[in-house]
Protein backbone atom coordinates (compact mmCIF):
# COMPACT_ATOMS: atom_id res chain seq x y z
CA UNK A 1 0.00 0.00 0.00
CA UNK A 2 1.11 3.51 -1.00
CA UNK A 3 -0.17 6.81 0.74
CA UNK A 4 -3.48 4.74 1.33
CA UNK A 5 -3.37 3.29 -2.01
CA UNK A 6 -2.99 -0.35 -2.90
CA UNK A 7 -0.82 -0.27 -5.56
CA UNK A 8 -2.49 -1.95 -8.28
CA UNK A 9 -4.83 0.95 -8.57
CA UNK A 10 -1.77 3.28 -9.07
CA UNK A 11 -0.24 1.08 -11.80
CA UNK A 12 -1.08 3.46 -14.36
CA UNK A 13 0.95 6.61 -12.81
CA UNK A 14 3.70 4.10 -11.82
CA UNK A 15 4.48 3.08 -15.09
CA UNK A 16 4.15 6.71 -16.21
CA UNK A 17 7.37 8.08 -13.54
CA UNK A 18 9.20 4.69 -14.80
CA UNK A 19 9.00 5.45 -18.56
CA UNK A 20 8.39 9.07 -19.12
CA UNK A 21 10.38 12.24 -18.52
CA UNK A 22 9.40 14.01 -15.33
CA UNK A 23 6.52 15.94 -15.53
CA UNK A 24 7.32 19.49 -14.57
CA UNK A 25 3.91 21.76 -15.34
CA UNK A 26 0.53 21.06 -13.61
CA UNK A 27 -0.37 17.82 -13.31
CA UNK A 28 -3.76 16.43 -13.68
CA UNK A 29 -4.83 13.54 -12.31
CA UNK A 30 -8.43 11.46 -14.24
CA UNK A 31 -9.91 8.92 -11.37
CA UNK A 32 -12.48 6.73 -11.43
CA UNK A 33 -14.07 5.77 -8.39
CA UNK A 34 -15.66 2.63 -8.16
CA UNK A 35 -17.57 2.55 -4.47
CA UNK A 36 -18.67 -0.19 -2.34
CA UNK A 37 -22.31 -0.92 -3.02
CA UNK A 38 -23.98 1.49 -0.28
CA UNK A 39 -20.84 2.77 0.39
CA UNK A 40 -21.18 6.59 -0.83
CA UNK A 41 -21.15 8.37 2.46
CA UNK A 42 -18.08 6.57 3.12
CA UNK A 43 -16.81 7.87 -0.30
CA UNK A 44 -17.66 11.56 0.64
CA UNK A 45 -15.60 10.92 4.35
CA UNK A 46 -12.74 9.53 2.72
CA UNK A 47 -12.68 12.29 -0.38
CA UNK A 48 -13.26 15.22 1.90
CA UNK A 49 -10.59 13.97 4.74
CA UNK A 50 -8.16 13.48 1.30
CA UNK A 51 -9.05 16.66 -0.31
CA UNK A 52 -7.45 18.21 2.58
CA UNK A 53 -4.45 16.69 3.41
CA UNK A 54 -3.76 17.19 -0.64
CA UNK A 55 -4.72 21.09 -0.07
CA UNK A 56 -1.22 20.99 1.94
CA UNK A 57 0.12 20.34 -1.11
CA UNK A 58 -1.05 22.66 -3.83
CA UNK A 59 -3.51 19.66 -4.61
CA UNK A 60 -7.40 20.48 -5.42
CA UNK A 61 -10.46 17.97 -6.54
CA UNK A 62 -11.17 20.20 -9.23
CA UNK A 63 -13.81 18.65 -10.99
CA UNK A 64 -16.58 15.25 -9.52
CA UNK A 65 -18.17 13.95 -12.15
CA UNK A 66 -21.25 11.26 -10.83
CA UNK A 67 -22.19 9.30 -14.15
CA UNK A 68 -25.73 8.44 -14.63
CA UNK A 69 -25.00 5.89 -17.08
CA UNK A 70 -22.27 4.13 -19.42
CA UNK A 71 -22.39 4.76 -23.02
CA UNK A 72 -20.85 1.94 -25.66
CA UNK A 73 -21.13 -0.32 -22.87
CA UNK A 74 -18.24 0.76 -20.30
CA UNK A 75 -18.21 0.02 -16.53
CA UNK A 76 -20.14 3.24 -14.87
CA UNK A 77 -17.59 4.61 -11.81
CA UNK A 78 -19.55 5.87 -8.95
CA UNK A 79 -17.37 9.23 -9.26
CA UNK A 80 -14.87 10.90 -11.93
CA UNK A 81 -12.59 13.14 -10.64
CA UNK A 82 -10.45 15.36 -12.10
CA UNK A 83 -7.34 16.47 -9.81
CA UNK A 84 -4.74 18.80 -10.15
CA UNK A 85 -1.55 19.31 -8.41
CA UNK A 86 1.86 21.83 -9.01
CA UNK A 87 4.40 19.25 -9.79
CA UNK A 88 4.51 15.65 -10.01
CA UNK A 89 6.83 15.99 -6.59
CA UNK A 90 3.66 17.82 -4.86
CA UNK A 91 1.78 15.09 -5.76
CA UNK A 92 4.39 12.45 -4.88
CA UNK A 93 4.59 14.41 -0.97
CA UNK A 94 0.32 13.55 -0.69
CA UNK A 95 0.83 10.20 -1.48
CA UNK A 96 3.39 9.70 1.27
CA UNK A 97 1.62 11.97 3.91
CA UNK A 98 0.98 9.68 7.16
CA UNK A 99 -2.31 11.34 7.62
CA UNK A 100 -2.99 9.69 4.10
CA UNK A 101 -1.89 6.32 5.71
CA UNK A 102 -4.51 6.96 8.73
CA UNK A 103 -7.12 7.32 6.41
CA UNK A 104 -6.43 4.08 4.58
CA UNK A 105 -8.89 2.10 6.27
CA UNK A 106 -11.81 4.11 5.97
CA UNK A 107 -10.85 4.36 1.90
CA UNK A 108 -10.51 0.68 1.67
CA UNK A 109 -14.17 0.52 3.13
CA UNK A 110 -15.39 3.33 0.81
CA UNK A 111 -13.79 2.06 -2.52
CA UNK A 112 -13.96 -1.02 -4.09
CA UNK A 113 -11.93 -0.34 -7.10
CA UNK A 114 -9.86 3.11 -8.39
CA UNK A 115 -8.75 3.77 -11.92
CA UNK A 116 -5.97 6.74 -12.14
CA UNK A 117 -4.69 8.15 -15.00
CA UNK A 118 -1.54 11.25 -14.68
CA UNK A 119 -1.33 13.98 -17.52
CA UNK A 120 -0.98 17.37 -18.11
CA UNK A 121 -4.03 20.54 -19.25
CA UNK A 122 -4.23 20.30 -23.02
CA UNK A 123 -5.33 22.47 -25.36
CA UNK A 124 -9.02 23.35 -25.69
CA UNK A 125 -10.91 22.29 -29.28
CA UNK A 126 -12.48 25.97 -29.76
CA UNK A 127 -14.43 25.99 -32.63
CA UNK A 128 -14.95 29.28 -34.16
Amino acid sequence: MVGGYPNACLSKIDDYQRTEEPVTETVKIVANLYAHQGAELALRDFETAAADIMSRYGGKIEVVVKPTQALHGARVPTEIHVVSFPTLSAYELYRSDPDLERIASLRERAIETTEVFLGTAGDAYDVD
